[in-house]
């Protein structure tokens, strides 16, 4: 894991996010970050339709008038790095504006929160701060027994800029084990892994 919050991040943009879609042959590929945030900075003019084609082991990026070609990774380097499968004993499904309401009040007084959850409350505190939300309140709740971790709050809030978007949040969770924040719409589908807080003092 991350030792600084973040573990992995997952996006899948579904069809219907694209104004063409085209596949002619199915596979991998592995783009340099980097290089592709680089490509997508060029552009001044943010109302121009982003043109990605794939061929012979380049990303070429179309934006307006302005085209840039990235050299792919091999693939078959990166074969180990697959998407952990998690067993996450309990979850429940929350408002965004409701969740991020509830960190940014706790957020005031700590760089690390609490996060605890049994088949009755959604609890959110750090120190002398408490947010307690009935199960009645959630959208949708399943933990047998009470969890607790500790996770960074930076991260939290940096997470709202992409998950804002988005009416509510799933969230998966146990005791001292990542969190896994999943949020979808009709266009994306986004999963974060974050990484908890190991050894902390309650």
């Amino acid at each position: 894991m991350d030792a600084t919050g973040v573990a992995l991040a997952v996006a899948t943009l579904h069809k219907s996010a694209f104004q063409e879609f085209k596949v002619f042959m199915c596979g991998e590929v592995v783009v340099p970050i980097k290089e592709l945030k680089r490509s997508l900075k060029y552009s001044k003019d943010k109302n121009a339709p982003i043109i990605l084609d794939f061929y012979d082991n380049v990303l070429k990026v179309s934006i307006g008038f302005i085209q840039t070609e990235i050299k792919l990774f091999d693939a078959r380097d990166y074969k180990d790095y697959e998407i952990p499968e998690l067993k996450l004993d309990s979850s429940f499904c929350i408002d965004t504006k409701l969740f991020y309401g509830l960190i940014e009040q706790v957020g005031l007084v700590s760089d690390y929160f609490f996060m605890e959850l049994d088949s009755h409350n959604l609890i959110i505190r750090k120190d002398r701060v408490c947010a307690k939300v009935p199960s009645e309140i959630l959208l949708d709740i399943r933990s047998d027994e009470h969890v607790k971790s500790q996770y960074p709050m930076h991260f939290i809030k940096q997470l709202k800029k992409v998950s804002g978007r988005f009416k509510s949040l799933s969230i998966e969770l146990d005791s001292d084990a990542p969190m896994k924040m999943s949020m979808e719409d009709e266009r994306l589908r986004a999963e974060i892994y974050i990484a908890p807080r190991i050894g902390y003092e309650d």
